[in-house]
């Protein structure tokens, strides 16, 4: 066959293949066939127009340019979510800054404050330096006493004297028969209750004995000074047993947990430590909010109330070491914190002058006490 259409070299090259000698250079009969239904196709298509070639032409140029506008709106899309992310992440950063901002400004307000504090505190130390020296010049060398007194009943004192200035802290021992006392005058004293008298001086502070307290046992005292020292104390040799250091300013308020396994200290430098009473070995930080100043644990051990700077009391867990409320309503420093003895409520005292009671386990009201009131609880009973 001439070859006179252009379907003719490939219908030669196929007879060719057919006829060839080695069976592996024949196609198999499916390619014979594929090979000629694709001729008779052509042979049966008519021949296309040059304006349906130029329409199809056109038709593809469009199909590519739909695909390119696609191509480049997932481009916009994906650039438009990446400048999205980017503005999320600044927006987070600066939110991040202005509390990061807020914080060091109300830290930086709080140790203004505990600075004034601490100057006016020392104005006043240095006063009373002042008025020591000047009473003791008068007396000729006798040295000032600063008592302590004992009530047992409305009418009937004992005054015991022996410190030399303030007396800032007391604790009684389990059975009563003792007393401990931390003062200014950088020591703690043992009195004998029934008799008043001083049965020895623990000496071992450089400065000011802040708070005292004692184990359930009655072998241990705990004392906490400005010297940023905690030291437990051996009640029957009258000795320092270990000396605990950690807090980075003066240690405010010390206790023990119900079971005397643990001791408890916090500090003006925000933090409270927890301690083996034993052993003294270092058992957790709680990292307050502000300078802590009162301390408490629950009767059953397991909570411990704070009372800060900052006007609010904390609860906490003692095992897990995390806060587990933070209860509101003091508009001053809050110095002392105790339980109720079934744990039910916490109760706190302030420089607002006011005394509240919070339920320690349950979201509910405050009740309030101050100063010129003379209501008890709403239950009707007394609080002492």
């Amino acid at each position: 066959m001439a070859p006179s259409t252009p379907e003719a070299p490939q219908l030669q090259r196929l007879i060719q293949q057919c006829l060839q000698l080695d069976p592996n250079q024949r196609p198999s009969a499916d390619e014979a066939v594929q090979t000629l239904e694709a001729i008779q196709h052509s042979l049966t298509t008519p021949p296309m127009s040059p304006h349906t070639a130029a329409l199809q032409a056109k038709e593809k140029e469009v199909e590519e340019l739909r695909k390119k506008l696609a191509a480049v709106e997932l481009r916009e899309e994906a650039e438009r979510k990446q400048r999205a992310e980017a503005e999320r992440k600044q927006r987070a950063e600066a939110e991040r800054k202005q509390r990061a901002e807020a914080e060091r400004k109300q830290r930086a307000e709080a140790e203004r404050k505990i600075r004034e504090a601490e100057q006016r505190e020392a104005q006043l130390r240095e006063q009373s330096r002042a008025a020591d020296a000047k009473r003791l010049a008068q007396t000729a060398g006798a040295l000032p006493k600063h008592a302590l007194k004992l009530l047992s009943s409305p009418t009937h004192t004992a005054t015991l004297l022996g410190h030399t200035l303030f007396v800032w802290s007391v604790a009684f021992t389990p059975d009563g028969a003792c007393l401990v006392s931390g003062s200014y005058d950088s020591t703690l004293k043992l009195w004998d209750v029934a008799s008043g008298r001083c049965t020895a001086t623990l000496e071992g502070h450089i400065h000011d004995v802040n708070s005292v307290a004692v184990s359930v046992d009655g072998r241990t005292a705990a004392s906490g000074s400005v010297d940023r020292s905690v030291k437990l104390w051996d009640l029957g040799s009258r000795r320092c047993r270990a000396t605990l250091t950690g807090h980075t300013h003066f240690v405010q308020c010390v206790a023990f947990s119900p079971d005397g396994a643990t001791m408890a200290s916090g500090s003006r430098d925000y933090t409270i430590r927890l301690w083996d009473a034993s052993t003294g070995k270092h058992k957790a930080t709680l990292i307050g909010g502000a300078p802590v100043y009162g301390l408490a644990f629950s009767a059953d051990g397991t909570r411990l109330a704070s009372g800060d700077w900052g006007s609010r009391v904390w609860l906490w867990d003692v095992r897990s070491g995390n806060s587990i409320a933070k209860l509101e309503g003091h508009s001053d420093a809050v110095y002392s914190v105790a339980f109720s003895t079934d744990g039910a409520h916490v109760l706190s005292g302030s420089k607002d002058k006011t005394i509240r009671v919070k339920p320690s386990r349950k979201s509910m009201g405050i009740s309030s006490f101050n100063s010129s009131s003379s209501s008890s609880s709403s239950s009707g009973t007394g609080c002492a």
